[in-house]
């Protein structure tokens, strides 16, 4: 009787096991496809390079820089996101993210994710999660702020800086 219980407790811990199939890079592809990575990715490079010319004008605001100068800056700017888009294109990323998705997801996992994305709502959520995000980091900012100031009160107060 105890040898059929543990061989019954020992099928039942392993029938989990059994099931998980990794998922194939088939599967992976099409959940790309469904979520839009690639489009996703190609979109979020104007925003980067944007906030990069940003952060760029702010770090030689109130300097005085020569145009010489300021054209260096700008044309180093522009190499570094060149490498950074080669770096990280689709062609580069896609076989690293179906290596952690598949470390982190099963088969049927993929294949549920991927028919939710094809869905109407699926869709919907993909249109309108660029807004969601940036609704929630807006929301998420005084926050930070609020913790930054305080960090930063804690540092002064620590350095003995007004």
């Amino acid at each position: 009787m105890r040898k059929r219980c543990t061989l019954v407790l020992a099928l039942l811990l392993a029938a989990p096991l059994a099931h998980a199939v990794p998922p194939t890079d088939a599967q992976l592809d099409a959940l790309h496809e469904a979520a839009r990575t690639e489009r996703l990715l190609e979109e979020m490079w104007p925003r980067i390079e944007a906030m990069q010319r940003q952060m760029l004008q702010q770090a030689l605001q109130g300097r005085e820089h020569d145009p010489e100068a300021q054209a260096r800056a700008q044309r180093s700017l522009e190499r570094g996101n060149a490498a950074m888009r080669k770096a990280l294109s689709w062609e580069r990323l896609r076989p690293l993210l179906r290596d952690v998705y598949r470390r982190h997801l099963e088969a049927e996992d993929v294949e549920a994710i991927t028919a939710f994305y094809r869905t109407p709502a699926g869709q919907k959520l993909l249109d309108k999660g660029p807004a969601l995000m940036q609704a929630s980091m807006e929301a998420v900012q005084p926050l930070l702020m609020e913790v930054l100031g305080e960090m930063e009160k804690e540092l002064r107060a620590e350095a003995g800086s007004p």
